[in-house]
């Protein structure tokens, strides 16, 4: 089966030097010919439907990079910002409402930071390198049940959690 796209939407032999784009799967850089497809960027000179996808440095789908260890080592030697980390926001403790809560510590930072945040936030930033992160169980009664990996993820957590009851497994 070919696939056919109208001439009128692919834009060919377009080269880049590098610095500009990045392999969509493994995020290497791209330096050489490329083109474009309704507004997405491919690797080659003309088309072709093997052809891998590039995505533009600097770009929104780029965050996801900030997990790989060969884009951060890049970014720190090029000094480019490849993508923006914003700070967590803290909510508020329902000390009505049991259930699993979760807190966070900015690390590097004086004075120390722990705050709680929503189940969205820890998701999302479970590998946030500015973060240490932790869930712990609360029960309405009789407080926190603070674990092992609780004190290892966020060793401050009994001093921050000393104004709450809280019982140790």
């Amino acid at each position: 089966m070919s696939v056919r796209i109208p001439q009128n939407q692919i834009t060919t032999n377009k080269y880049t030097t590098g610095k500009e784009f990045v392999y969509e799967k493994t995020y290497k850089e791209y330096q050489g010919f490329y083109y474009e497809v309704n507004g997405k960027i491919f690797a080659g000179s003309e088309f072709s439907v093997n052809a891998p996808s590039l995505l533009r440095m600097g770009s929104d789908k780029i965050n996801i990079l900030k997990d790989n260890p060969e884009t951060l080592a890049y970014a720190n030697a090029s000094n480019s910002i490849l993508y923006k980390q914003k700070d967590l926001t803290s909510i508020p403790l329902d000390t009505f409402k049991g259930g699993t809560k979760y807190l966070a510590k900015k690390l590097n930072s004086n004075p120390i930071r722990i705050i709680f945040i929503s189940e969205e936030d820890y998701n999302n930033n479970i590998k946030n390198t500015s973060y240490s992160l932790t869930a712990l169980y609360y029960h309405s009664e009789w407080g926190f049940n603070i674990e092992e990996q609780n004190k290892k993820d966020i060793p401050e957590i009994d001093i921050f959690l000393a104004d709450f009851i809280t019982a140790d497994s």
